[in-house]
């Protein structure tokens, strides 16, 4: 298989794997499944394996906490993946997999903070106008497709045709004031987030509750778990006095 072959066929892997992980979830983007998946269609199922379950452990412990966005583990795996059966070599690319994973958080933290926004404006507007078919391009084709083509599917084609060096002089390139600019955007989102949750709650009676909450947090230095222990606490406090003054009924 030549190497173009291989590259084109990483690229469609790539590709199909970010379509699960917007819309059918079956957990092929997970490196554990995404690295033999990759080495199977890439002719090296043993490769595969190895690099995904190494991967998985890398990334095992990672998840989500607000809108910090933690290195991704889709475009590191699938490209260290296709670099291992490339090269015939899993260690090099298993030492690249957290350079690409950095690359790949910013990317995505850029497709969330500016490009979706861009797709949700004409979204919008479509909508405003009944426009059955803008509402498509800009609210399926464009963010799911052509967004993740851009993003992650050609850099994957460019990673394994040219090497994984090209990968890490691309996020060396890229200004720091680029990055911060970008983290900072991504970390608004969060505070945006929260606003449209208040808006659509009864905040007249629950901001007792959300001042007691920030006041644990930002004075007493309690983290998200015990807020939220804090709130299981006082639901079960209110649902036992709400059951007694039943009862006394």
């Amino acid at each position: 298989m030549s190497l173009l072959m291989q590259s084109l066929i990483a690229a469609t892997v790539m590709f199909l794997v970010w379509l699960d992980y917007e819309w059918v979830h079956i957990w092929t983007y997970r490196p554990i499944v995404l690295g033999p998946l990759m080495g199977l269609c890439l002719g090296n199922l043993q490769i595969g394996i190895e690099v995904g379950a190494t991967v998985e452990l890398m990334f095992l412990a990672t998840v989500w906490v607000g809108s910090a966005v933690p290195p991704n583990e889709i475009l590191s795996t699938g490209i260290a993946t296709a670099l291992a059966v490339t090269t015939g070599d899993a260690t090099v690319a298993i030492a690249t997999a957290l350079p690409i994973a950095v690359l790949g958080s910013a990317l995505l933290t850029f497709r969330n903070t500016f490009m979706n926004t861009f797709a949700m404006q004409r979204f919008e507007k479509a909508a405003q106008n009944a426009d059955v078919k803008g509402m498509k391009l800009w609210g399926i084709v464009v963010p799911v497709g052509l967004y993740h083509l851009i993003l992650f599917v050609i850099p994957t084609f460019i990673a394994v045709y040219y090497g994984a060096d090209v990968c890490v002089k691309i996020l060396e390139m890229i200004p720091a004031e680029v990055l911060a600019a970008i983290n900072c955007g991504g970390r608004m989102i969060g505070a945006v987030g929260l606003a449209l949750l208040l808006k659509s709650i009864s905040f007249d009676k629950a901001w007792p509750f959300f001042f007691l909450g920030f006041i644990f947090s930002a004075y007493l230095g309690v983290g998200n778990l015990g807020i939220t222990m804090l709130a299981v606490v006082v639901v079960g406090i209110i649902y036992m006095y709400k059951e007694k003054t039943a009862s006394q009924d």
